[in-house]
C-alpha cells in the first residue's frame, strides 16, 4: 500500500513557474486569456513508491509567433531546471514532446510541449 501523499502536481507548477517568471499562469484558460498565459495540463503519469511520475503538458500563448516560441522556450528551460516544487524535490525532468506549434486555435498563437518528472511525494507524520 501506498502511504506517501502526492499533491497535485500541476497546482505546484503553477506556483513554480509564477515564482520563477511574470507571465500569467494557470491550470484552467479564464475566460478572457491575458495575451501572454501558460497553462499547464497533467496529461498522465502515475504513482510510484515515493515518486507520482508525472506526464504534464504546457500551453504557451503570446502575441505574436516569434513571442509564443521564446515564451514556450523559456518556459521550457525553467521546467527542466525545477529540482524542487512545492517544498518536494524533483528529478529526471525530461522532454516528451515539443515544443511544437499546433493548429492555430481561434486566431491566436500557440506553442506546446510536455514534459516527464518525478515529483518526491510526502511521507505522513502521524
Amino acid at each position: 500500500m501506498n502511504q506517501y501523499l502526492f499533491e497535485p502536481a500541476e497546482d505546484a507548477l503553477v506556483a513554480y513557474l509564477r515564482s520563477t517568471q511574470a507571465t500569467e499562469v494557470g491550470v484552467d484558460v479564464p475566460p478572457e486569456r491575458p495575451d501572454r498565459f501558460i497553462r499547464v495540463e497533467r496529461t498522465g503519469g502515475a504513482p510510484k513508491l515515493a515518486h507520482d511520475v508525472v506526464k504534464v503538458t504546457f500551453h504557451c500563448w503570446a502575441e505574436t509567433r516569434e513571442a509564443t516560441a521564446i515564451l514556450a522556450s523559456e518556459t521550457m528551460r525553467h521546467v527542466l531546471n525545477a529540482r524542487v516544487v512545492a517544498d518536494r524535490p524533483v528529478r529526471r525532468n525530461r522532454v516528451l514532446k515539443g515544443p511544437r506549434r499546433p493548429t492555430k486555435n481561434g486566431g491566436s498563437e500557440h506553442y506546446q510541449f510536455t514534459v516527464q518528472m518525478e515529483i518526491r511525494g510526502r511521507f505522513p507524520t502521524p
